[in-house]
């Protein structure tokens, strides 16, 4: 295939919140533009059907090649210079005649993605969105990474004021390099009262149960560690039957087992559940009473949003991108990081008050259904893009 309009370069294709928004970006230019685009990603997954209904789409690591295999040997002889260059050499390899797409969409700020765009032709011009605030750029980069990100686009979309202010402020960029872009997801129709009741039955939740939703990987930026400590607070502030679902993430290993091992010392054992990725998570956000964003920082997570449009009322810490939604919405709560007690505060009112409660959610779901669907921002997305095409 000769070189496309675009090539997009993705981290993984996995369901999480980047990914997901690419392929939502992809199928509506598909359907709305005659844009040509190719896709790289460096892990697969789930989504990678998707992509490859767009376009063409090739996967960096795709399992345990010769060439992998190779690199790994070298990389544990103690030759990581010479592990590096042959990765370099296989990237450039499966990067071909895409490395000169006169546009290249780097889709999160990562090794994954950084490291093939290091192999584009120097003419390209390079649009970087940025999904990612100071954890990830800070730890998950290397300096010669971040210099790469900092120097090398000629735009940066950034997921959230948060975001667009995190680059500026602390990494240097010049503010007229950047253009926020919220994120945007495919809505959830709220459920009615026997639909709810309907979708909680058929998950084992009894009638009269709280319930309180939360999403992500179980890794220390998304804060399941705190949406434990959220379950031990909020049962002392209500007496209603309690369960509080964590949508994503691990359900064994040593990423959970921290998590099962506070969930029984606080005595929340019975009320905390980890479901795992779910292939369709909407079914639990629209069963929700409420959805908790436990986040340490996050940009403007797709869960949220997506719990948001089903009518689901939101609260979150003051440390990311939702406190803009909370903000510009009028409805839903923001509380100080990392006060759980707080946040428990919060979710034991709406407890108690299912009028307000309802108000809050309808609120959100108004509001994300006017600004954060695909329908609606991807068009403000692609002529962004499409600035830097020729005609």
């Amino acid at each position: 295939m000769p070189a496309p309009d675009v090539l997009f370069l993705g981290h993984g294709a996995e369901r999480t919140g980047p990914p997901v928004l690419l392929a939502n970006f992809q199928r509506w230019l598909t359907a709305h533009t005659a844009v040509r685009f190719a896709t790289v990603v460096t892990r697969g997954g789930p989504l990678l059907a998707e992509y490859r209904r767009g376009g063409p789409t090739r996967v960096l690591d795709p399992g345990w090649t010769p060439t992998r295999v190779a690199q790994q040997a070298l990389a544990r002889a103690g030759r990581p210079g010479a592990a590096a260059s042959l990765r370099a050499l296989r990237d450039r390899g499966r990067l071909g005649r895409w490395a000169h797409a006169p546009l290249v969409y780097v889709n999160t700020a990562s090794p994954a993605t950084l490291r093939p765009l290091a192999h584009v032709a120097d003419d390209a011009v390079v649009v970087a969105h940025v999904h990612e605030l100071e954890v990830a750029l800070r730890y998950q980069l290397d300096d010669a990474e971040r210099a790469l990100l900092r120097e090398r686009p000629e735009q940066f979309v950034a997921a959230s004021h948060a975001v667009a202010d995190n680059l500026v402020d602390r990494h240097g960029v010049d503010p007229s390099r950047v253009a926020v872009h919220h994120e945007f997801v495919e809505p959830l129709d709220p459920a009615t009262g026997t639909e709810r009741e309907h979708l909680r039955r058929a998950r084992g939740l009894e009638a009269g149960t709280f319930v309180v939703v939360g999403s992500g990987m179980t890794e220390w930026r998304k804060g399941p560690d705190l949406f434990v400590a959220l379950a031990a607070e909020l049962r002392r502030r209500t007496d209603r039957p309690l369960a509080l679902l964590w949508v994503g993430g691990a359900t064994e290993g040593p990423t959970w087992w921290p998590l099962d091992h506070e969930a029984r010392h606080r005595g929340v054992a019975d009320v905390v559940r980890f479901l795992g990725a779910q292939d369709h998570p909407g079914p639990w956000f629209r069963l929700a009473d409420a959805f908790a964003l436990t986040s340490r920082e996050d940009a403007f997570p797709l869960a949220a949003l997506e719990a948001a449009s089903a009518g689901t009322p939101l609260v979150t810490f003051d440390t990311g991108g939702m406190v803009e939604l909370v903000a510009t919405a009028g409805a839903g709560a923001v509380v100080p990081y990392p006060d759980v007690g707080a946040m428990a505060g919060v979710l034991g009112d709406w407890a108690q008050d299912e009028d307000e409660r309802g108000r809050a959610g309808s609120v959100l779901a108004a509001h994300v259904r006017a600004h954060h669907v695909t329908d609606v921002a991807a068009p403000a997305l692609h002529r962004r893009i499409s600035a830097f095409l020729d005609p």
